[in-house]
């Protein structure tokens, strides 16, 4: 009868512990994207930008460029800063895109984030929609922003790959004000976005990828790869503000 007992009880503190561990088991939101690093936040804040100006020691910006895949030259969207934003409007009736790259690279584990918004104008054919945050490196990108094609309906999306592509989609949306976030460690990339007022980020894709250093770039276009003319009158406005590098292992200049 003891033993019995004995054996009762052991049975119900082996459920108490599994019950334990399944309730304790970390979801996403509570995990800590642990990025190691090596560069001093009074010298990251040096790249940080709030975009009250643009700083053009520390960006490049596309030039205007003819596709031979396409007929029409590419025509550089209008950037301008507009009560402490970056403010980023193609143009209309042609293939236009506007943005800044980093004249820097950022080596080891990084964690970068934005700001920003976009409403999305309804009720247009031949118009691709996109605003985007997006790092790179050799043979490797990976891009986490919105898009609406046409007149499908607009949602966040990342983006990763070189030639080929991986695309994974998140929630539908007619407009975004929020932050875009792309965090690396060790070899594996991961794209996340928040709503404005939020503290939970949402994950929308991991990938693993070489260590290479990465440049960033924030823009806004009108067009994808695959698309064949655009003859809209609309314009889109994209708004950038507050970039934060939050982590870097390491920051390597070219230029500034």
């Amino acid at each position: 009868m003891q033993t019995r007992r004995w054996l009762f009880v052991i049975i119900l503190c082996l459920f108490a512990t599994v019950g334990c561990s399944t309730a304790q088991s970390p979801t996403y939101s509570s995990i800590a994207l642990h990025v190691q690093n090596h560069v001093p936040a009074k010298e990251l804040a040096y790249y940080n930008d709030s975009f009250d100006q643009i700083q053009n020691d520390l960006y490049n910006r596309p030039s205007g460029t003819t596709n031979s895949k396409r007929t029409r030259r590419v025509e550089l969207a209008d950037m301008s800063i507009e009560q402490g934003r970056l403010v980023i409007t193609t143009k209309p009736t042609t293939f236009s895109t506007g943005g800044l790259t980093s004249r820097y690279k950022i080596s080891g584990d990084f964690d970068i984030q934005v700001d920003c918004q976009i409403n999305f104008i309804e009720g247009v054919r031949n118009l691709t929609q996109r605003l985007y945050l997006h790092v790179s490196q050799t043979r490797f990108g990976l891009a986490v922003g919105l898009i609406k094609i046409g007149n499908g309906q607009g949602h966040i999306i990342s983006t990763s790959g070189w030639g080929t592509w991986k695309h994974k989609r998140g929630p539908k949306m007619s407009s975004f004000n929020g932050s875009l976030r792309i965090v690396r460690i060790g070899n594996q990339f991961i794209s996340l976005y928040r709503d404005v007022g939020e503290n939970q980020w949402h994950e929308l894709q991991r990938i693993d990828a070489a260590t290479g250093d990465c440049t960033w770039t924030i823009g806004v276009k009108n067009f994808i790869p695959i698309t064949q003319r655009i003859d809209a009158d609309e314009v889109i406005t994209g708004a950038f503000d507050n970039f934060r590098i939050n982590a870097a292992g390491g920051i390597v200049e070219s230029d500034i």
